[in-house]
């Protein structure tokens, strides 16, 4: 009989619970459950409780002393914050990204495209594609550091994607950011790559921004 790596079943439910959030399938706010969640996911609690408190110790839920869980909203101030920090650190994995192209790379980052394309008007399977476009460019950086703390970034935001997107359904601007940003990584132009990533986060920042207003 093989003896299961518990080390590996912790990894596997904290990567299926952060993955909701960065696929903005959570709303801020959104009550969580630790008995829904391991009914879900087929696991014991304690694996469940384990991702939980890494996902709180990274801000992107909220564990009450009355074991009230539910995912963390934000002030005005520290969307401010966040979004200054993915400038700086998106710029710069886009642009080591950008540096290890390849036509096998282009082609995976357009099927990412084709999937938001697609799913335009259906919002939950849009937000899931957009994730997977950015952070499939971003793993491209090689740059392990970055990509954690982007993760972490964006945990505390992606759930406000979901909220605009319910309430002020529209994605018709977001995708042309997003095709901006792989036309200029396929045809070689670092600094209109740079430009349309700005251009997408500056965009989110504006409606979160105006979502806590």
């Amino acid at each position: 009989m093989s003896v299961i790596d518990n080390s590996t079943l912790r990894k596997k439910v904290y990567d299926n619970i952060s993955n909701r959030i960065l696929e903005a399938q959570l709303l801020p706010g959104e009550r969580m459950n630790l008995r829904n969640l391991s009914a879900e996911l087929g696991v014991s609690i304690s694996p469940i409780r384990d991702a939980l408190w890494k996902l709180e110790s990274e801000g992107s839920i909220v564990i009450e002393a009355n074991k009230k869980i539910y995912i963390s909203e934000l002030k005005i101030t520290e969307v401010d914050e966040i979004f200054s920090i993915r400038l700086l650190l998106e710029s710069k994995i886009i642009k080591e990204a950008y540096e290890n192209r390849s036509p096998k790379t282009i082609e995976i980052a357009k099927k990412h495209l084709d999937l938001m394309i697609e799913n335009v008007n259906n919002p939950k399977e849009y937000l899931i594609a957009n994730s997977k476009f950015h952070f499939y460019l971003y793993s491209l950086s090689n740059s392990p550091l970055s990509l954690h703390f982007i993760k972490e970034l964006w945990g505390k935001i992606a759930p406000y994607y979901s909220l605009h997107i319910t309430t002020n359904y529209d994605c018709q601007t977001d995708l042309s950011h997003h095709k901006a940003i792989l036309k200029a990584f396929t045809e070689n132009d670092k600094k209109l790559l740079v430009k349309a990533l700005h251009e997408d986060i500056l965009g989110s920042k504006k409606f979160i921004r105006d979502l806590l207003k």
